[in-house]
């Protein structure tokens, strides 16, 4: 029997959301496609065509068609006067308006498209990813929203341990609280020289994060600030990302003279993301909690990618982290908001001898732990039980 699984969030084709879209591939035994309020067209957007189908599967927006004008402005007042969108703007998309399952895409969209699953005859998979369970309950209302979200969902989905922690906490079932690790194309870097091989006088730090408060950016100009005296003489910072903060990150990189050291490259498809990669030391990822509770859902993507290539980590014991980088075999992990442990653990990496075996193990971890194809592996396994009505699939 095909499983047919719906797909939906707000947006499709943002940069920075590969993660999601990898998981939308050809699975045996599953019919996929995608629904989305709609297309990502800015700065942050995937940069190719806007297409129907990506990979093969298809993707439908509320305002594709002649009249899908209509259908957005229905969406839009819908969802604003009640919190859910329109069930009749997205089941039209769905052919025969039936399916077996909807996976939603963070929470807050998981809450309100819940009604199209109810009107398809699908049940509901929501993945959380970070704010959603951290700041999003905060904000006026939706901690009741939630409460429904959780009494009506067959799955929670999360990345790790810690984040399933955190629903299980706000409310979440804890016999429907699912871990699937994220996964990534670890053939994209076969041939990636190994760190060790670089000029050792260049040591090029890679910080690559949108650049809002809980990706802890700041700490990582201080820690590399800190750090300065005791790198190779010729190292430099490579700042992948865009984001609120911008302007005032670039103002603190004046301030600690680090401006001549420091290129900012904005957002980069995954794509140049590797290459990128393939010419650092380490990549530097000092993650915390923001002021609003925000965190990470897990762990950012781009550790795995580094393992991929076998760039040792310097990061935070912060969300999920721990559960991607292991502390002295494939990287090196402070505190949040620990200036000198990570100025101290960039030192060590740039030991030549030291960066090499933490080099091996993290790629090493990658081919074991991270690909994409045991990612979709456990997704068709739990698209199974739950379209059976069986209990979620969990690693816990």
């Amino acid at each position: 029997m095909t499983i047919r699984v719906v797909h939906t969030a707000y947006a499709w084709g943002r940069v920075t959301e590969g993660w999601m879209r990898a998981q939308v591939a050809p699975m045996d035994g599953v019919d996929l496609m995608v629904v989305a309020a709609r297309r990502e067209d800015g700065t942050a957007a995937v940069r190719r065509p806007p297409a129907d189908r990506d990979g093969g599967i298809p993707i439908r927006f509320v305002d594709d068609g002649p009249a899908g004008a209509i259908y957005r402005e229905m969406d839009r007042i819908w969802a604003r006067s009640t919190g859910r969108r329109s069930t009749h703007a997205y089941a039209r998309l769905v052919p025969g308006r039936t399916a077996d399952i909807v996976h939603a895409h963070f929470g807050d969209w998981g809450y309100a498209i819940a009604p199209l699953a109810t009107r398809i005859g699908a049940r509901l998979i929501v993945s959380f990813y970070g704010y959603d369970a951290g700041s999003l309950p905060r904000r006026r209302g939706w901690a009741r929203r939630l409460q429904d979200l959780f009494s009506t969902a067959a799955c929670l989905v999360v990345e790790g341990p810690a984040m399933a922690s955190r629903l299980e906490a706000i409310g979440g079932r804890r016999d429907r609280i699912s871990i699937v690790p994220l996964g990534i194309d670890v053939a994209t870097f076969e041939g990636s020289r190994p760190a060790i091989a670089r000029e050792a006088a260049v040591f090029r730090v890679l910080v690559a994060a949108s650049l809002r408060e809980k990706k802890g950016v700041d700490d990582a100009l201080r820690s590399v600030a800190r750090a300065g005296d005791r790198l190779p003489t010729g190292w430099r910072v490579d700042v992948v990302g865009d984001g609120p903060l911008a302007i005032s990150l670039r103002t603190l990189a004046t301030e600690l003279r680090l401006a001549d050291r420091v290129q900012w490259h904005g957002y980069l498809p995954e794509p140049e993301l590797a290459d990128l990669l393939a010419t650092s030391d380490v990549l530097l990822q000092p993650s915390r909690t923001a002021a609003d509770g925000d965190t990470e859902g897990g762990a950012p993507v781009v550790l795995m990618l580094a393992a991929a290539a076998g760039v040792p980590v310097v990061a935070t014991r912060h969300a999920d982290i721990p559960f991607i980088v292991e502390d002295g075999r494939t990287g090196l992990l402070a505190a949040e908001r620990d200036i000198e442990g990570l100025a101290d653990a960039l030192v060590a990496i740039a030991d030549p001898g030291y960066r090499q075996r933490l080099s091996a193990e993290a790629r090493a971890a990658a081919e074991e732990r991270f690909t994409v194809e045991r990612m979709r592996g456990r997704l068709a396994a739990l698209y199974a039980s739950v379209a059976s009505g069986e209990p979620a699939v969990s690693e816990r």
